[in-house]
C-alpha cells in the first residue's frame, strides 16, 4: 500500500486519511495511537479541508477566500496539536506511545505554520501585495518538507492501511463528485446548467462539467444504520468541499463554487 503524505511543496496533496488500521486487538502503542486518530476524524477532516481549498482558492486568485479555508483548517489542526500535546502529558516519558504521540505532535505544529504562513499570504494577496505574499509563502516549505517527513514515517510506523492512502497518483477528472459510504445510495449532481441522478454502492466518482462555475450535489443512504455518508467536491482530485450525514436514511447535500 502506498503511504500517504499531506502536503506536498507545491501546494497540498490529499489530506490525511480519516481512519487508521483499526480493527487491532491488541492494546498496543500503534492501535492507541491509531485510536486517537479516529476519534479526531472531524478534526482532521476540517484540516484537510481547509488545506486544500485554501490552495485551490488561492491558485485561482480568490485570495479572501483562501485566507478564509485556510483559517477554517487552522481551527481543526490547532485542536489536533492541542489535543495530542494534552494525550502525550498523560504517557510516561521514554515509551514508545510517548514517541509516537511526539511524532505526532511535531507533525501537526508544522502543519500548524505551514498552513498559518499561507493564510498570512493569502491576506498580502487580498491587499494587493502579491510580491510579498509569494515571498511570505515560500516560507511555508521547510514546514511542509517536514510534515511530510514526519507522516512519512508515522505512516511506516503505524502500518497504515488503504483507508489513509493518498489520492495523489490516482487519476481523476478535472472536477467531480465523490460519494463515500459503505452502503447503497441515490442522490443527485447539478453543474454546467444541468442536472441527473446518480446512483451507486460504497464508493463512486462522478465527472461533472469542467466549465461549471458552481457544483451542487446530494447523496442520500439507502439504509438505516448509523454508518457515515460524505458526498465531497474535487478539483483535480483535491477535495474542495463536503459534507457528512450519518442519520438513518441520511441525506447529505454540498454547494461549492469552483
Amino acid at each position: 500500500m502506498r503511504r500517504r503524505q499531506f502536503l506536498s511543496t507545491a501546494g497540498v496533496a490529499s489530506a490525511l486519511g480519516l481512519a487508521g488500521c483499526g480493527g487491532m486487538l491488541e492494546e498496543s502503542p500503534e492501535s492507541k495511537v491509531d485510536a486517537w486518530l479516529e476519534d479526531h476524524q472531524e478534526s482532521r477532516r476540517l484540516m484537510e479541508a481547509g488545506f486544500q481549498a485554501g490552495d485551490s482558492a488561492y491558485r485561482r486568485g480568490r485570495y479572501e477566500e483562501a485566507a478564509t479555508q485556510y483559517a477554517n483548517g487552522l481551527d481543526g489542526v490547532t485542536t489536533l496539536l492541542t489535543d495530542a500535546k494534552e494525550r502525550r502529558k498523560k504517557i510516561d516519558d521514554g515509551s514508545r506511545l510517548h514517541e509516537l504521540f511526539t511524532k505526532l505532535v511535531d507533525y501537526y505544529a508544522h502543519v500548524e505554520k505551514a498552513m498559518t504562513i499561507r493564510r498570512d499570504a493569502a491576506r498580502l494577496a487580498a491587499d494587493g501585495d502579491t510580491a510579498a505574499a509569494e515571498r511570505k509563502r515560500d516560507e511555508s516549505t521547510p514546514h511542509v518538507e517536514k510534515a511530510n517527513e514526519l507522516w512519512a514515517t508515522l505512516a511506516d510506523e503505524l502500518d497504515l492501511t488503504a483507508s489513509t492512502t493518498t489520492t495523489q497518483g490516482e487519476s481523476f477528472p478535472p472536477l467531480a463528485v465523490r460519494v463515500l459510504y459503505d452502503g447503497e445510495w441515490q442522490g443527485a449532481v447539478s453543474a454546467g446548467g444541468s442536472s441527473r441522478s446518480i446512483s451507486g454502492v460504497g464508493e463512486r466518482v462522478v465527472e461533472v462539467d469542467s466549465d461549471a462555475n458552481v457544483v451542487s450535489a446530494n447523496a442520500q443512504k439507502e439504509g438505516g444504520g448509523g454508518s457515515k455518508l460524505t458526498i465531497q467536491v474535487l478539483e483535480d482530485g483535491n477535495v474542495v468541499k463536503e459534507t457528512s450525514t450519518t442519520a438513518e436514511y441520511g441525506v447529505a447535500q454540498v454547494t461549492a463554487d469552483v
